[in-house]
């Protein structure tokens, strides 16, 4: 397979960008986080919630759609 189609998502992309800077910016700066600190560590956010949707989240998902729809892929 190419590292490409494994690696690239657009709509993990998103995700994860909402994930890792939106979201500390709603909850984890109204309880205490200064500003410096959440823009400081962003990529290590991005980067991590990148990878989780990517390898875990989307094939769970994809699977869980199958069940519950009872469709069959490439069919």
């Amino acid at each position: 397979m190419d590292l490409k189609s494994i690696f690239w998502n657009p709509i993990a992309f998103f995700i994860s960008l909402i994930m890792s800077l939106i979201m500390p910016l709603i909850f984890a700066i109204p309880n205490g986080m200064p500003i410096e600190v959440c823009l400081l560590w962003w990529p290590v956010r991005w980067v991590v919630a990148y990878f989780i949707v990517t390898l875990f989240v989307n094939k769970i998902s994809f699977r869980l759609a199958q069940k519950v729809f009872g469709f069959k892929p490439g069919f």
